[in-house]
């Protein structure tokens, strides 16, 4: 993991674990894997001991990809999903195959290509309600502008922060406090 970690080498370290209640109370094959690696990896997490809710199941999704995409880059190297298993572990049912959930980083170098371009237009135009979030940035006019002529539209909103350097009439300042009441 060290050796992937400095040459910049993707690796999926995946371990099993027991969830957390069961952690440093005298029980087998229980230590603290949380983030075990954390000097020597690109990503960590661990997974829920169960899939008992929708929202569990999107944040496993979620994680998962997040750690594929921290180890291919754009620094490649070693990330690490730790996953806790309960008893029994033997005599389990196999569940159907569902469709994975996969969430698709476009290219940090400020550039889209034109596939890209195409494919958030087609979801742009098919999409009921936008919101645009800006975080913190460099001030830059041309975009400042675009957001003022999107925020026109009666189905776009555009919320930003203070450090986002972006200003309209129609922008919805302290995203902070608009975001927490809902």
């Amino acid at each position: 993991i060290a050796e992937a970690y400095s040459q910049n080498i993707p690796l999926v370290v995946i371990t099993p674990d027991r969830p957390k209640e069961w952690v440093d109370q005298a029980d087998g094959q229980t230590i603290n894997q949380s983030e075990v690696f954390k000097n020597y990896i690109k990503y960590s997490c661990d997974l829920p001991a169960e899939i008992s809710a929708v929202d569990d199941d999107w944040f496993t999704a979620r994680v998962v990809n997040e750690a594929f995409m921290a180890a291919k880059g754009p620094m490649a190297g070693p990330v690490h999903i730790n996953v806790p298993l309960r008893e029994p572990l033997y005599g389990r049912t196999v569940h159907a195959t569902k469709k994975a959930n996969t969430f698709v980083r476009y290219s940090n170098d400020g550039r889209l290509d034109d596939t890209q371009i195409s494919e958030l237009a087609q979801r742009w135009n098919s999409t009921e309600r936008i919101m645009v979030l800006c975080g913190m940035m460099t001030p830059n006019d041309r975009l400042n502008d675009v957001l003022k002529r999107l925020s026109e539209h009666s189905n776009v909103v555009v919320l930003t922060e203070s450090m986002s350097n972006s200003y309209g009439p129609s922008f919805i300042r302290c995203v902070d406090r608009i975001v927490s009441s809902i």
